[in-house]
């Protein structure tokens, strides 16, 4: 490692000008505060049971009396400062100066109890390695805080044994130059640990940014490429559904021409001509408002089948997407195949139903492009408990296990010397239905047919993704 990666490491506070990372980093130190005056609070509760209960110690005995009052209020001080709001800006800065106290009132306490205990001293290293423990882990600290707060630890060594010194405390108090190399060592290796605890963090903080930044384009790439399937098979039924758009416009435009006719008659007509003619405007009337009627119809499942950038969560009749998503496909359907439509009445489904008309039109299309010479497919529907299940089963020429194995792996295949996709439609319709909290499952048999089974929920399990 270099001289330039270890200064990196140990001051690192270039990886806080990224304002997501710096509010993380907030986030975790306010926390880390309440944790620290929790531990200051536990530490001085159970130290006075243990002694008076265990130990069998009396509160005259002010040689831990200090210590446990002093380790609360400054637990209290710190739950306190904590609930501010512009603690939440500072909390990093708060809980090392925290630490830097409890350090201290741990160091006094136990000198004032080397009077009553000799030897108490000792446990010195001990209680401020617990305390630098406890702020590496609550505390998301830089090196250069962690290393102050470890010095301070020693400057508050040397300050309170110099006073209790000259207060003539205990007469076997003295400095104990141990003491002050393993609070050294301890600050260091504080450092170094938090540089490297604060490196992992920065860089699971950009690895989990980058894949949420994948996941976003990969959700734009999905539905460009669902847009551009729907598109392309729009372009395919446009020579079709000119068919079922020319003959209700046909019957319009002959209609209206033989209403005019008749309006020229009616004039000159008998009574009994009369009446003839006016059954017949009639009828007339019916074959065409029949007419305007299938026209809209084709026209608003053309809407719903297309309008996936307008796509809003509602309440759906999956049969009903089914019925408008094979009625668009029936040009497709050669004479040869049969297609039947089993559907049971079903409860609504919370979904995007121009998504989901997106992913039935891809499994029957599918369908459609296994059967080879004659055929037939079946799409049925049925309420399985809390879900729903739409099956798509036809008896076309099936898959090779290895091609069912890979069946949702999105690729890239040659045909007639161009590059085309492959499986990107089903690797969409799979990653829409799981969005929607359902599964999709594939069965196929090579030379005997394919089963294509939707499961869905009634309430989507996953709103909030749907949301985002």
């Amino acid at each position: 490692m270099s001289l330039s990666q270890i200064w990196d490491y140990l001051l690192p506070g270039s990886a806080e000008q990224d304002e997501g990372f710096r509010e993380e980093i907030r986030k975790l130190s306010h926390r880390g505060l309440y944790v620290i005056a929790g531990v200051q609070l536990g530490v001085a509760l159970m130290e006075a049971a243990v002694r008076l209960t265990v130990l069998s110690e009396r509160w005259s005995t002010l040689s831990w009396v200090w210590e446990t009052v002093l380790l609360a209020i400054l637990g209290g001080i710190t739950l306190a400062v904590a609930e501010q709001e512009w603690s939440y800006r500072h909390s990093r800065l708060i809980g090392v100066l925290g630490g830097a106290l409890c350090a201290a009132i741990l160091i006094w306490g136990t000198l004032l109890q080397e009077a009553s205990a000799p030897g108490a001293e000792h446990t010195i290293p001990g209680k401020l390695a617990i305390v630098m423990l406890v702020g590496l882990a609550a505390l998301p600290m830089l090196p250069m805080q962690a290393l102050a707060m470890g010095l301070s630890f020693g400057i508050s060594y040397l300050l309170l044994v110099a006073v209790a010194w000259q207060l003539k405390m205990a007469p076997s108090l003295y400095l104990e130059p141990t003491h002050l190399v393993f609070i050294s060592m301890l600050a260091l290796l504080s450092a170094a640990l938090t540089a490297l605890v604060y490196a992992q963090r920065h860089k699971t903080y950009l690895a989990h940014r980058e894949a949420v930044k994948a996941s976003e384009d990969l959700c734009q790439v999905q539905s460009r490429v669902l847009l551009a399937e729907n598109a392309a098979a729009l372009g395919r039924l446009a020579a079709a559904l000119s068919h079922e758009f020319n003959s209700p416009i046909g019957s319009l435009l002959s209609g209206l021409d033989t209403l005019t006719g008749l309006a020229a008659k009616l004039r000159s007509a008998d009574a009994e001509e009369r009446q003839r003619l006016l059954e017949l405007q009639t009828d007339l009337c019916r074959s065409i408002s029949g007419s305007a009627k299938r026209l809209k119809q084709i026209v608003g499942r053309i809407q719903r089948f297309t309008n996936l950038e307008g796509a809003e969560i509602q309440p759906a009749d999956l049969n009903q997407l089914l019925n408008d998503t094979a009625a668009l496909l029936q040009p497709k359907i050669r004479d040869n195949i049969e297609l039947e439509l089993r559907l049971e009445p079903l409860p609504p489904v919370l979904c995007r139903p121009e998504q989901m008309s997106a992913v039935f039109s891809s499994l029957l299309s599918n369908a459609i492009r296994a059967v080879s010479g004659a055929g037939r497919i079946e799409v049925s529907t049925v309420r399985a408990q809390d879900q729903v299940r739409v099956q798509i089963r036809d008896n076309g020429r099936g898959m090779t296990p290895e091609e069912l194995a890979a069946v949702f792996y999105p690729g890239f295949k040659v045909q007639a010397g161009r590059v085309a996709t492959g499986n990107w439609s089903l690797f969409s319709s799979r990653q829409i239905i799981h969005e929607h909290g359902g599964e999709i499952r594939i069965e196929s048999v090579e030379g005997r047919g394919t089963s294509v089974n939707v499961l869905l929920p009634f309430q989507s399990a996953r709103v909030e993704v749907l949301s985002a």
